[in-house]
C-alpha cells in the first residue's frame, strides 16, 4: 500500500504530515548533485551577504558615534541662527507697521534719567550674568566670544525698559520753543 517515487531506491522517513524532506529527497534523486552544490552555494551566499550588512551596520554606527558631536554643534548653531532670525524678522515687522502719521515732538526728559537708566541696565546685566554663570571673561573655562552678544542684548534690553519706565514715572518737561 505504500507509494514509491520513480528513481527513488531507498526507504526515506517522511514527515508527521506524510510529506518526504526536501533534503533527503534531494539527496535520494539521482542524477541531481548539482541542486546540492547549488542549494550549498546559496546558503554560503546569504551567510557572506548576512556578513557584510552586519559589517556595515558596525562602520556606519562607528561613523555616527565619531560625528555626533559636530553634528550637535551644527545643529546649535542652526537653531540659533533661525531664533535670531526670528527676533530680526520680529523687529523689522515691528518697525514697518508703524504708520507715518504727524510727527509729534516727545516731551524731553530730565537728563539723569539716561545715566540712571544706564546703570541699572548694567546692574541688573551684571547680576544676570552671574546668576546664570555664563562666562564672559576669557579665563573662564567654557568662554566663547558670542555671549559677549548676549550681553550687549541684555543691555540694550533692559535699558530701553527702564527709559519707558522712567518715562511713564518721571513728569516730563514741555520745552516750546520761543519766538
Amino acid at each position: 500500500m505504500s507509494r514509491r517515487t520513480p528513481g527513488i531506491t531507498s526507504k526515506s522517513t517522511r514527515t508527521p504530515c506524510g510529506v518526504r524532506p526536501l533534503r533527503g529527497l534531494l539527496a535520494q534523486v539521482a542524477g541531481h548533485t548539482h541542486v546540492r552544490s547549488s542549494v550549498g552555494r546559496l546558503v554560503a551566499l546569504k551567510q557572506n551577504a548576512r556578513a557584510a550588512l552586519l559589517t556595515g551596520v558596525d562602520i556606519l554606527g562607528l561613523v555616527l558615534s565619531v560625528s555626533g558631536a559636530s553634528v550637535v554643534a551644527l545643529l546649535g548653531k542652526a537653531m540659533l541662527a533661525v531664533v535670531l532670525f526670528a527676533i530680526a524678522l520680529g523687529f523689522f515687522l515691528r518697525i514697518s507697521g508703524r504708520r507715518k502719521g504727524v510727527v509729534k515732538s516727545k516731551p524731553s526728559l530730565p537728563s539723569w534719567t539716561r545715566l540712571a537708566s544706564g546703570l541699572l541696565a548694567a546692574a541688573e546685566t551684571a547680576m544676570l550674568v552671574e546668576a546664570t554663570n555664563l562666562p564672559v571673561r576669557f579665563h573662564q573655562p567654557g568662554f566663547e566670544p558670542w555671549h559677549w552678544v548676549l550681553v550687549v542684548v541684555a543691555l540694550w534690553v533692559a535699558y530701553a525698559l527702564h527709559m519707558r519706565l522712567l518715562a511713564a514715572l518721571v513728569p516730563s518737561r514741555n520745552v516750546t520753543a520761543q519766538t
